[in-house]
């Protein structure tokens, strides 16, 4: 069987697991984690995924003015979960995945037409898109008691 945790509420939590191979237990394993709200999680993927296309090269995005569009689209993802509309985030967050899954998902930016890839340099590419997967991943979790 798989060792899960859904914790109800935001905070610190000391996770133990003993396994039995059917005779004995094990010594005890112990981590400690801390859980956030999707809130948090929104707002800490947005500023990976903001600072991962603000800190890429000119060469990685295709034209001017496209760095400042991907950065208003997980700002408004961003907003939009902060202001409970998570649909609206969600769109926010799938504009910019359109924009930079090319390398992540087929191996090479997206050609041009309406799924053009705006970021061109494959490793910060890949970087962003992960950062705002995550995002929109969070965006659509329900809330947690913080």
């Amino acid at each position: 069987s798989v060792a899960s945790f859904a914790p109800a509420a935001a905070g610190a939590y000391t996770l133990s697991l003993v396994v039995n191979d059917g005779t004995e237990n094990s010594a005890p394993d112990q981590v400690n984690v801390q859980a956030i709200t999707p809130l948090q999680c929104v707002s800490d993927a947005a500023a990976a995924a903001i600072a991962t296309i603000n800190d890429a090269a000119a060469t990685d995005i295709d034209a001017i003015g496209h760095r400042e569009a991907l950065v208003n689209f997980v700002e408004q993802g961003r907003t939009a979960a902060q202001n409970a509309n998570p649909a609206l985030a969600l769109t926010r967050f799938g504009e910019a995945l359109r924009r930079t899954d090319g390398c992540t998902l087929r191996g090479a930016p997206d050609p041009g037409g309406v799924e053009q890839d705006w970021m061109i340099g494959c490793a910060p590419a890949q970087t962003a898109y992960t950062h705002i997967r995550r995002a929109m991943d969070c965006a659509a979790l329900p809330p947690l008691v913080p």
